[in-house]
């Protein structure tokens, strides 16, 4: 039965070529589109979510108003996580990132660049799980440790241990204290290389404590368990009023915008 089926559709297809090669290439076209669509479905969904406290972990947004123009930043100024973690404390813990932009290092001489590097809280890699090639997510609770990526790692250091291995930065000597796998995960924050917070100087972290008119740190929230979402929005509602106002001043439309967050899954839709 399944031969004769086969020989009649051989038989129309060679009666009739030109309809023929329509219709398979019609197929051929929508199969391909159909996979497509779902390698792209995949890998949106898959973003930042290999990490267990996913549906927890949410990004503070600052949403602005400049008279008729409305901006959504996905970077908030860098004292928020702290006074955060101060006033609310169902949140399980507070991640900032620093931005430093592109970032030298320097290894026997030689300059080695990354578009993107960060100062990072001790957190960083207790909230988000990353695989780490050498050390582990305490590889920042030192100083003057740093985590490369391991394209860098090989770039730098060959086939060698990397994990102890002393760079320098500016004139300041970091240690190697972890190497991250960049491509094993899917992730909305461009990786690179990661600083301890722990070695910032005093200076600079006051005076980037007062800034509360620049918006340079992403900074995350990880929710305590149980604890709403809808609930907690109302508390950055008042957040806003308490400390965003006063530092813009009363009569600011800028400072009267709402901060609010997504989930970190959710970030890469998110203007930055």
């Amino acid at each position: 039965m399944l031969k004769n089926y086969i020989l009649i559709a051989w038989r129309t297809l060679k009666r009739d070529k030109l309809f023929a090669v329509l219709n398979i290439t019609g197929l051929a076209i929508g199969i391909v589109a159909c996979l497509l669509i779902y390698i792209y479905v995949q890998d949106e969904l898959s973003f930042d979510a290999h990490h267990a406290k996913a549906d927890r972990i949410y990004r503070v947004q600052a949403h602005y108003k400049f008279g008729d123009t409305k901006d959504d930043f996905g970077i908030t100024p860098f004292p928020i996580m702290e006074a955060l973690l101060k006033e609310y404390p169902d949140i399980e813990s507070g991640v900032s990132l620093y931005q430093l932009g592109q970032t030298t290092l320097e290894y026997e001489g030689k300059p080695y660049v990354t578009e993107n590097g960060y100062n990072a809280d001790t957190s960083f890699f207790r909230a988000f799980d990353f695989t780490f090639v050498n050390g582990d997510f305490t590889a920042l609770d030192e100083p003057d440790n740093i985590v490369i990526m391991q394209e860098m790692a090989v770039r730098m250091f060959g086939d060698e241990d990397p994990i102890g291995k002393m760079v320098q930065r500016n004139n300041r000597t970091l240690k190697v204290a972890g190497v991250i796998d960049e491509k094993a995960e899917n992730t909305h924050i461009p990786m690179g290389v990661f600083m301890s917070r722990l070695g910032m100087p005093p200076q600079a972290k006051e005076q980037l404590g007062q800034s509360w008119g620049n918006n340079s740190s992403f900074n995350y929230l990880v929710l305590g368990p149980g604890v709403s979402e809808k609930d907690f929005q109302s508390k950055m509602d008042a957040f806003v009023t308490k400390y965003i106002i006063p530092a813009w001043g009363e009569n600011s439309s800028t400072a009267r915008s709402a901060s609010t967050w997504s989930h970190c899954a959710r970030c890469t839709s998110t203007t930055t």
